[in-house]
């Protein structure tokens, strides 16, 4: 995507001409199956709670996992938590942060392959990402596709890629993370603003959309280069 066209993203690519400079978003893949009686299992296991879910590395630094269980402890309203993802190092921690806290009844981690994600992402009921370090996460695209209100931190690549669609948040303390949850639970989406976020996603990171452009940017790179520098 031309730079040329969107506007600058980078302030440290300024000094070079908007000609040379191209945004390459990561497309999403759409290879999600689904299931209705696997979506219905999964919600009979949050035994009728709200669910939110989160999708990456069950760990404390990426993904700081740890801050979102600590955020569902300060919730009085019935929530249930679904981590999905690989294990690491800190997943046992995390396990002992949910055990201390008398939550096994109201948590779940676990890892799912990719296409099956799709029936989680329809389950759920918001999103929440907390990795201070990712400013954009695939994920989080996936889930908004899904129609899912995302949460996540207001980095300038995470305005960028999510517009005005998602819920930024500082995530300062558990208590402002918690405090999000609960107002984006407290106002459920209607099928009208699921479907808008939707086909914001399809129209700006799905393959169809982003093939001409990866084309276009592609031979117009290949123009530009000496054809003894081809090889």
């Amino acid at each position: 995507v031309s730079q040329s066209r969107y506007g600058a993203y980078l302030p440290q690519c300024q000094h070079l001409p908007a000609k040379r400079q191209w945004l390459l978003p990561h497309f999403m893949h759409e290879d999600f199956v689904y299931n209705d009686a696997s979506i219905a299992a999964i919600q009979q296991q949050a035994e009728g709670k709200k669910i939110v879910l989160s999708v990456g590395l069950l760990d404390t630094a990426t993904k700081q996992m740890d801050l979102l269980i600590a955020a569902v402890q300060q919730l009085k309203e019935p929530v249930y938590l679904i981590l999905l993802g690989e294990e690491c190092a800190d997943t046992a921690t995390l396990r002992q942060q949910v055990a201390a806290a008398n939550m096994n009844h109201r948590v779940l981690m676990q890892q799912v392959p990719h296409p099956q994600l799709g029936n989680w992402y329809k389950a759920a009921d918001v999103f929440v990402l907390c990795s201070p370090k990712e400013s954009f996460g695939l994920a989080m695209v996936e889930a908004m596709y899904h129609g899912l209100p995302v949460i996540c931190r207001p980095f300038t690549e995470s305005k960028y890629v999510l517009q005005n669609q998602a819920c930024f948040n500082e995530m300062h303390t558990a208590e402002a993370l918690a405090a999000a949850i609960r107002q984006q639970l407290n106002n459920s989406p209607t099928a009208a603003e699921k479907a808008q976020r939707s086909s914001f996603i399809q129209q700006r990171y799905s393959w169809a959309s982003l093939a001409p452009q990866y084309r276009q940017m592609l031979e117009t790179i290949a123009g530009k280069i000496e054809p003894h520098n081809r090889n």
